[in-house]
């Protein structure tokens, strides 16, 4: 079976001390399958865009048809804002945004790379926690953003890849469906090993679809689960990638609001598609800049679309020339007062009109990345005007 383990509260003890997992493959430490030391640096990467996706319930089986996402364009409804971000990009549309490095007030220096523990590392079921900015409580997910490394059979050789991501209000679902928030099983199609090729991103939308219900923890709080197969048909007919991972980046830098602890549930010890407490407890508190790391993933709020009853505020952030950013709000309470934070500095502090819009020039440097964030509404983007 693919369910989680019964492992209450894991993730407020301690695990080793250091980055530790446990695989095979790769350079030990002298203990017979334990492997410790610093993830390596990877530089080369490939956007590949998705194809379809599908709804799973707490059981892994599809409760949804599959709905096609090839080409979609995502901005304010899809990603209102940003909820947890640990994989760090600009704030453009889904088809131009990119990795990159230097937002939160730091730069570690690798642009666009991103760490990963070997491409003989098989990682193909996790589940990291996430503590979601404020306002992010049991929402829709409407754009989520990941990384990750595609082993397959190494170079030469491709496999067709799905990836889950199911939210979990926290550690323990043997409660049952109290505790399982939406799920959500993605279709990239036939891709190439990561080997000779470099790994790969995408940013995927998803609230244009019929299928818009994956649900954040109610309190903000709680995991997410993700998983990487080479056949998904459901919770009896599926099979796991031969190899993969995901990319590893930080969201421990200063202005950075959403949170995670440095412990992740890596199926490796044994890889049997369950997750155990406590042989399967990795720790990345790993040394490099930002650590600890994570699973390279983002989540974006919802916005709210013609029809709908609810008032979801928006940010958007537009370039006007190298030096200006135009940041745009929406959906405010009529004349809201509200501070404009660049780079952890209140640079403007005005009021909404009588519509719930402000508008706001931001004046920046070209090619800095920026972090623009509204603290009263908890709104966050980032952008880089070239």
């Amino acid at each position: 079976m693919t369910h989680m383990s019964c492992v209450r509260g894991a993730l407020l003890l301690a695990c080793a001390a250091t980055i530790s997992v446990h695989a095979q493959g790769l350079e030990t430490n002298g203990v017979a399958g334990e492997v410790s030391g610093q993830p390596v640096l990877v530089s080369d990467s490939v956007t590949v865009v998705p194809a379809r996706a599908a709804l799973i319930n707490r059981r892994h089986e599809l409760v949804s048809d599959w709905f096609e996402l090839d080409g979609t364009s995502i901005q304010e409804d899809c990603g209102a804002s940003l909820c947890f971000d640990q994989i760090e990009t600009n704030g453009e549309d889904s088809q131009t945004s990119r990795l990159g490095d230097g937002y939160y007030g730091q730069d570690c220096g690798v642009g666009g790379s991103r760490w990963f523990l070997g491409r003989n590392y098989c990682n193909t079921l996790f589940a990291d926690d996430v503590d979601l900015l404020p306002d992010c409580e049991g929402v829709t997910i409407g754009r989520l953003q990941h990384a990750w490394w595609w082993q397959a059979g190494g170079t030469g050789t491709r496999e067709q890849c799905f990836i889950e991501f199911s939210f979990y209000e926290d550690f323990n679902d043997c409660d049952g469906g109290a505790r399982f928030m939406g799920g959500i099983v993605i279709d990239f199609g036939e891709l190439d090993s990561s080997q000779g090729n470099g790994f790969y991103y995408s940013d995927i939308p998803l609230c244009y679809l019929p299928l818009d219900r994956l649900k954040s923890p109610d309190d903000g709080a709680g995991v997410y689960r993700g998983a990487y197969y080479k056949r998904f048909n459901g919770a009896e007919d599926f099979e796991f990638a031969t190899c993969a991972q995901p990319m590893l980046w930080t969201l421990r830098k200063p202005l950075n609001w959403s949170f995670s602890t440095w412990r992740q549930f890596d199926d490796i010890h044994p890889r049997d598609g369950v997750l155990d407490w406590p042989n399967e407890c990795s720790d990345y508190d790993s040394g490099v800049c930002g650590s600890p790391l994570g699973a390279a993933t983002a989540f974006f709020r919802k916005g709210t679309r013609n029809g709908e009853n609810q008032i979801t505020p928006k940010l958007r952030l537009d370039c006007l020339s190298g030096q200006k950013i135009i940041a745009r709000v929406k959906n405010l309470e009529p004349g809201a007062v509200l501070s404009y934070e660049l780079n952890g500095v209140v640079v403007k502090t005005q009021s909404g009109n009588r519509q719930g819009k402000d508008r706001a020039t931001l004046t920046v440097e070209r090619r800095f990345p920026n972090t623009v964030r509204i603290p009263e509404y908890f709104l966050m983007r980032n952008q880089k005007c070239e």
